[in-house]
């Protein structure tokens, strides 16, 4: 039998912080991360379920937003690769950094550095005037920052990010992804499509009859989904939030 690729993002796709999960899954939540913060991400029993299958039936590797320091802290059983920090980076079977990749991926973000730090300016000033208390940062693979994130700190209150998805340094062709308390500010030369892309080449040449499967909750995940055979997202995702609009 052929044992199918199951691409997969992490957060909000198999697990969750606790508070996003309701009051009656409450009981039976299985912590998965950990978080300096404290508010650890968990696994309810369908999603526990749905892992164990995933992991016993395919080669399962997590497409994540992720840098490789927070991706530590994920307790899954993860072994045939990965791919962090929104396709940044890319780790092999054995746990080693795919070194073309991250020579490549240096070399197109280098010209962003500056930019980088510029957009965490902008954010850092604007929520300032606006009121709004907010953690910021750039991650960064090795020397290289790969993009920019800010978050609300009172994020119960519900989210006002949206007020600074729009900053005047953010160059035209990046990518800004808000979905729930996360925004991201995301240089063109880097996306989980293209690492996707340069997994499946590989994966492809060798057994072109894999089934490739691909799971996500962001519309930003559309894009790495598209080039699966089938992909699919969970029931409380921004992706089923759109297409129920629609």
């Amino acid at each position: 039998m052929i044992r199918p690729v199951c691409l997969v993002d992490l957060d909000d796709t198999l697990f969750s912080t606790a508070a996003k999960h309701p009051e009656s899954e409450q009981p039976f939540l299985k912590q998965v991360t950990t978080a300096r913060n404290g508010r650890h991400s968990m696994m309810n029993r369908p999603q526990a379920a749905l892992v164990d299958w995933l992991v016993a039936t395919t080669d399962l590797i997590p497409v994540t937003a992720r840098g490789s320091e927070a991706f530590k802290s994920v307790d899954l059983p993860f072994t045939a690769g990965a791919i962090l920090s929104n396709g940044a980076l890319i780790l092999l079977p054995d746990g080693s950094t795919d070194p073309l990749w991250r020579e490549q991926i240096a070399e197109d973000l280098e010209p962003e550095q500056q930019r980088l730090g510029l957009v965490l300016q902008d954010a850092n000033r604007f929520a300032e005037e606006l009121g709004i208390s907010i953690r910021s940062w750039i991650v960064r693979e090795g020397h290289v920052g790969t993009y920019a994130v800010v978050k609300q700190n009172d994020d119960e209150k519900g989210s006002k990010l949206s007020l600074l998805a729009t900053l005047p340094n953010t160059p035209t062709n990046w990518t800004v992804h808000l979905n729930g308390n996360n925004l991201a500010f995301i240089p063109s030369a880097i996306s989980k499509q293209r690492a996707v892309s340069h997994i499946l080449a590989k994966i492809r040449q060798c057994n072109p009859e894999r089934p490739i499967i691909g799971l996500g909750d962001s519309l930003t995940d559309i894009p790495f989904l598209s080039q699966c055979d089938w992909w699919g997202a969970p029931n409380r995702s921004q992706i089923t939030s759109r297409l129920l609009a629609c």
